[in-house]
């Protein structure tokens, strides 16, 4: 804020103004002036003075179609909706209104003071739910129903637009498997979903021309040629055929995603190699070649004995790979998890055990946008699964905010706190109504409604007001200048005053000249007045006199300098 003095003439107080807005800044300069030092400086005098006058307030009532909003004036927090009585200057006031889960509005309103309260009622748009539907890899497309919604980019598709309600979510990607989930939109809500999208699997069929042969993919046992192995992953494998009495047979592939890839091999033979096969020699009968006391006749593979897992041991064939997700059972430390399949999300993988919850934020990871971060649980956007370090987005950390779920103001005064202060000065008067919120309030009886320490300004009680001598043949000082702003300002205060000036000589030399001086002295103060643009022309008059009213002696030079003079009477 901007505190200006004024010097008045003796009697009157020195006094000081703090204020954000004057009438004369609303006053828009003369471009034809522009060039008129004279004009310049009444406009500077302008900017210097910011009077206004004692305000006037009105009442206003604010209702809203829901309840617990927060209610601000400019950025200042006035109160929680709804509003019933609330003093507020008169004229415009602009107004923001924040209610959780709906649409955040601005607006203006003019207050008139009468004894008829200002009312608004204000609709609040239900903010719909935003979902931010992450992909891994992104770049993948988005389906509801037959329409393409978006692409996933890195930093995931944001739909704003939904309606509150249940959507099934199609995502496909070339290369990969498509996936569906359910999403469910909430307004006023941010939820995520997270997918991790699988390669397409390949498959592999490998056949021999030895009749009891053993198929190996990658070191993993998976029964006996002819066999067509699915659900591999794409990229280079390892093939070998192991059969008694031929040579081992080995070959690097590269599986293709959604293709299968043909392995066939003549085995060379060679009675030296002995294979009993991966379960070793067969102990069964004739009854039960495989002896897992599955008859033959109810084995699908009679000649390799089941594994006996509980998963599918009624087959007769062994499973090395219960979930199919490319982990063999042997590979995947817990019995439990052997029929769940790893979800492949880039979190401890290898162990062939899904994690549904990376983080452990009790958010599954298929709703979660931070499935390695864990969300900080504060009341604040808790299921997107994400921390939020600046809730309320005021550039204060949550860590360091005292009110981490209101915005700091900004305004300059304690703002690293995080916390709003409503007012600054502690004056008691809120700095939505304070136009001096950095300065308190001086309670003497003249204008303490509005924030400002200002001091009383005596109204001059008509009659002689100023003296203001000059020196002849020279301009008008820069302090002459300053004792007619003085008594300029003394008008816009005070709006039933007016002033009559009179511009003064003393009686040496010829009177014409001396009456001349004069009128063009008066008619400089004329357009220095009348530049200033904001008090009423018919207000004050300005007239040249020459040296027919002298106030003192013209004999001695003292009485001719109390006789170069210009004079400002009040009249009403």
């Amino acid at each position: 804020m901007n505190s200006r003095q004024f010097c008045l003439p003796a009697g009157l107080i020195l006094f000081s103004f703090f204020f954000n807005a004057g009438l004369a800044q609303e006053i828009s300069p003369d471009p034809s002036l522009l060039g008129d030092p004279l004009y310049a400086r009444a406009q500077r005098a302008n900017a210097s003075f910011n009077f206004q006058p004692d305000r006037k307030y009105g009442m206003l009532d604010v209702t809203t179609n829901t309840e617990g909003g927060l209610f601000y004036i400019g950025t200042s927090f006035v109160d929680q909706l709804p509003i019933k009585g609330l003093k507020l200057p008169a004229g415009k006031q602009d107004y923001v209104i924040i209610a959780p889960k709906h649409e955040t509005i601005t607006g203006t309103i003019e207050i008139i003071p009468s004894s008829q309260t200002n009312a608004i009622n204000v609709f609040l748009p239900v903010k719909k739910g935003i979902v931010t539907i992450k992909t891994n890899p992104y770049g993948a497309a988005v389906y509801i129903g037959s329409s393409c919604v978006g692409i996933t980019s890195e930093g995931g598709l944001v739909l704003s637009d939904l309606n509150e309600g249940k959507y099934r979510v199609r995502i496909e990607k070339n290369g990969f498997q498509q996936q569906e989930i359910g999403i469910g939109v909430v307004n006023g809500e941010k939820i995520g979903a997270s997918v991790f999208l699988r390669e397409l699997f390949g498959s592999v069929l490998v056949s021999c021309n030895a009749g009891e042969s053993f198929v190996y993919i990658n070191k993993i046992y998976w029964g006996r040629a002819p066999i067509t192995v699915g659900n591999l992953s794409p990229g280079r494998a390892v093939v070998k055929i192991e059969s008694n009495n031929y040579k081992p047979f080995e070959k690097t592939i590269f599986i293709n995603p959604g293709k299968v890839t043909i392995v066939t091999e003549k085995l060379t033979k060679d009675r030296s190699f002995k294979d009993q096969g991966p379960y070793g020699a067969l102990n069964g009968n004739w009854g039960d070649k495989d002896g897992d006391g599955i008859p033959n006749d109810e084995d699908t593979c009679p000649e390799d004995p089941e594994d006996v897992d509980n998963f599918k041991d009624s087959d007769g064939c062994p499973d090395p790979d219960n979930d199919l997700d490319g982990i063999s059972d042997i590979n995947e430390p817990e019995n439990k998890y052997r029929d769940m399949p790893e979800d492949f999300d880039g979190y401890k993988d290898s162990d062939g055990v899904p994690d549904p919850d990376n983080d452990g934020d009790y958010i599954p990871d298929s709703q979660d946008l931070c499935i390695n971060v864990p969300e900080d649980r504060d009341g604040f956007e808790d299921l997107d699964g994400c921390p939020e370090t600046d809730n309320d987005s005021d550039g204060v950390p949550d860590s360091v905010d005292m009110l981490p779920n209101d915005p700091e103001d900004m305004d300059g005064f304690q703002d690293k706190d995080g916390a709003p202060d409503f007012d600054n000065d502690a004056d008691g008067i809120k700095d939505f109504l304070d136009r001096c919120p950095g300065a308190q309030e001086i309670f003497n009886n003249f204008q303490d409604d509005d924030g400002c320490p200002d001091e009383r300004v005596n109204k001059p009680t008509g009659g002689f007001y100023k003296r203001i001598l000059y020196v002849p043949d020279q301009e008008f000082s820069d302090n002459i200048f300053a004792e007619l702003d003085s008594a300029y300002n003394i008008l816009q205060i005070f709006p039933d005053l007016k002033f009559e000036i009179s511009v003064h000589s003393d009686n040496r030399g010829n009177k014409t000249r001396k009456m001349e001086e004069t009128q063009e002295r008066a008619q400089v103060i004329q357009r220095y007045f009348d530049y200033r643009l904001v008090v009423d022309k018919s207000r004050y008059s300005v007239l040249g006199r020459g040296g027919a009213d002298p106030r003192a002696s013209n004999v001695s030079e003292d009485g001719r300098a109390k006789n170069t003079r210009i004079d400002i009477k009040c009249v009403r």
